[in-house]
């Protein structure tokens, strides 16, 4: 099916393709690297040729496995924009770091909440890299069938369509011969994870494998249900879409396939342990099954691709049969917090704990905006520093309003960078910048207020002067004059203060300075 005649070779997670060479000639010019993140480190590596006439890179040495992820690890300074591919979960099960600089090189970011996503499993070799290419354009690897059937997605790779904003996430297929006795674990990881990220998880299933256990991956559809009562608040149901590949209309009915798997759903559904209060459950309570058949790519190529078209129209946000029809953009993690939620549900789903997909939304919210709260504050520090310097020997008769035009501005930085998280935590983390920043404003607050007790001290001392010099002046209860002239100055001071210089909502209090005055 992966019908590829000049099918790019992967050498050590770099893709390029090959032309053959003629005998006698050299050439370094037929090799193209595309547009994979993973560049080797930048290295030249030196050439070969191969036995069947063409010239590849060289492999390195082998290095040891604690050694080979630093090494191999890929460089944000060596990305550039077409790259649009990147390996978030490498073959070793790691996750890679460098997905935050890719999507901000990409200006995903940009796309805030308003996206979609779509993460595909199946068995290895069962086309579902070349249905993604076809379907969005993408350079997803692809079996090159005079190789046979071997691993070619390892890991899970990421790519993204502009033009639609979706999200793609290519798993590597399940029945793995490479993967060995890990094969299990892996698949569950990467199912559950796939689950975890997309709006639409596609199934993607040979038609002659229906009623087969492995095969249609019933077991990990299984783990699947299983987890999925706990990982999701269900306010709205998961799709999986089911793409029956190498359908034949003369041979096989839809409707028939179609009720098959959806009895095999619910006979799994029946095994599956489930929490007292959906122990009545279907699975068509928690999930929609779509389905579509595709002919053969090979033979029926035109029809093929008219149901990709089909697929396509489906994948349409406003099309009215939309297969994202009632998922809604606000239970998406803004781009920007994607790396980090996605680093966390890996760890939790490696370390085998329970995932609460709202928890850690939350989690994100948290740890974003405490970013956003620390930018916000730095941005702040240098204006604090110069108004700090500036009335530490005078008085600033607009005190007030430069403390009020620093927080604006830092609350206002804040709120539009936070504005697509979890409220509760927005408003949480925003009450602690405002403390924050009344706590470094306080400072020059306490210069201005110290310096306006002296003033004061220094108004009253002239009053009292002034009356000890003019003796025609002078009350009669002289006690009771310098009380009234008391209770007038700390009138005033008050009333300046809070007209001046306590910034509304700080709590800043002059009770103390009353006292010393």
């Amino acid at each position: 099916e992966e019908n590829s005649m000049n099918a790019p070779e992967v050498v050590e997670g770099i893709k390029k393709e090959v032309t053959p060479v003629p005998n006698g000639v050299e050439s370094s010019d037929n090799i193209k690297q595309t547009n994979e993140v993973k560049m080797n480190g930048g290295e030249a590596v030196p050439e070969k040729e191969t036995s069947n006439g063409t010239t590849v890179k060289a492999v390195p040495e082998e290095t040891p496995a604690s050694t080979k992820k630093e090494e191999n690890k890929p460089e944000p300074e060596h990305m550039d924009e077409s790259m649009t591919l990147f390996q978030v979960i490498d073959q070793e099960l790691a996750y890679n770091e460098d997905f935050q600089p890719f999507i901000k090189m990409h200006k995903l970011p940009e796309w805030e909440m308003n996206y979609k996503s779509v993460a595909v499993i199946g068995c290895q070799s069962s086309g579902k890299s070349t249905l993604l290419n076809l379907l969005f354009n993408t350079k997803f690897d692809v079996m090159d069938s005079r190789k046979g059937r071997n691993q070619t997605t390892k890991g899970i790779w990421f790519s993204f369509d502009n033009a639609s904003k979706i999200l793609i996430f290519d798993i590597e297929g399940t029945d793995s011969r490479e993967r060995g006795e890990e094969r299990g674990t892996f698949e569950k990881t990467t199912s559950l994870f796939a689950l975890a990220l997309a709006d639409l998880l596609v199934v993607n299933m040979w038609t002659k494998d229906i009623g087969r256990y492995g095969a249609s991956n019933l077991d990990l559809l299984k783990v699947i249900f299983e987890v999925n009562l706990k990982l999701f608040s269900q306010k709205c149901m998961k799709r999986i879409l089911f793409v029956l590949r190498d359908f034949d209309e003369g041979i096989d009915s839809k409707d028939y396939i179609s009720e098959m798997i959806e009895k095999d759903m619910n006979k799994i559904w029946s095994e599956i342990n489930k929490p007292e209060e959906a122990s009545q459950s279907t699975p068509q309570d928690f999930f929609d099954f779509k389905f579509l058949f595709f002919p053969h790519l090979i033979y029926r190529r035109e029809q093929f691709m008219d149901t990709v078209g089909e697929l396509r129209n489906k994948l349409d946000f406003t099309h009215d049969d939309s297969l994202f029809k009632g998922v809604e953009k606000e239970e998406n993690t803004p781009l920007d917090g994607l790396p980090v939620f996605i680093d966390q549900v890996w760890s939790l789903i490696r370390s085998d704990k329970d995932l609460n997909l709202p928890t850690q939304k939350e989690m994100v919210a948290t740890y974003r905006c405490q970013e956003f709260k620390k930018d916000a504050e730095e941005a702040a520090a240098e204006k604090i520093e110069q108004l700090t310097e500036l009335v530490e020997e005078q008085k600033c008769a607009n005190f007030k309003k430069s403390c009020t035009e620093i927080i604006d501005e830092a609350t206002k930085y804040y709120e539009r960078q936070a504005k697509n998280y979890m409220k509760s935590v927005v408003q949480l983390v925003k009450k602690e910048l405002m403390k924050s920043l009344h706590d470094s404003l306080h400072v020059p607050f306490q210069s201005q207020i110290k310096q306006l007790s002296m003033e004061i001290l220094q108004n009253f001392k002239k009053a009292l002067k002034d009356m000890l010099t003019n003796k025609k002046r002078m009350p009669e209860d002289i006690h009771k004059h310098l009380e009234k002239q008391k209770e007038k100055m700390m009138k005033k001071f008050a009333t300046q203060s809070k007209k001046s210089y306590i910034v509304d909502g700080s709590n800043w209090k002059i009770v103390t300075h009353m006292k010393e005055i």
